[in-house]
């Protein structure tokens, strides 16, 4: 499949990846085995469109995402047909992709503050179980 700029933070696009994942491990038989997304996130800059507001955006409608979405066809039986159990957000401090600065980084890797991604996932996890 060929995607766009535009379509990187599509959440219909990123929600059917997960789906049609989770139809190949029912394929080969894992369905009970733990789906963990690793490293996923927004690296394009600002100067494609990617600015704080919309990398924000992205990263917490994939939390709301990961926490709600079951299939009682798909979703792995032993945790409440949830399809995905485990998730991590790809920068702690990477600012830079491909020479230019990207909003994804949750801490700004010089001065070690926390950036204004950071607190928004810190606002968000910080309420979860």
């Amino acid at each position: 499949m060929l995607y766009g700029i535009d379509d990187h933070d599509d959440m219909t696009i990123f929600q059917t990846q997960i789906e049609r994942f989770r139809q190949w491990m029912k394929d080969k038989g894992e369905r009970n085995k733990p789906l963990m997304v690793s490293e996923y996130g927004i690296l394009f800059p600002i100067q494609l469109g990617f600015d704080e507001p919309r990398v924000e955006r992205f990263m917490l409608a994939t939390f709301d995402y990961f926490l709600t979405a079951t299939s009682s066809a798909l979703g792995c039986p032993g945790d409440g047909d949830r399809l995905v159990q485990a998730w991590a957000w790809y920068s702690l401090d990477h600012e830079y992709f491909e020479g230019y600065e990207s909003y994804s980084h949750l801490f700004d890797p010089e001065t070690k503050q926390i950036t204004p991604l950071g607190i928004a996932y810190g606002n968000y996890t910080g309420s979860l179980p």
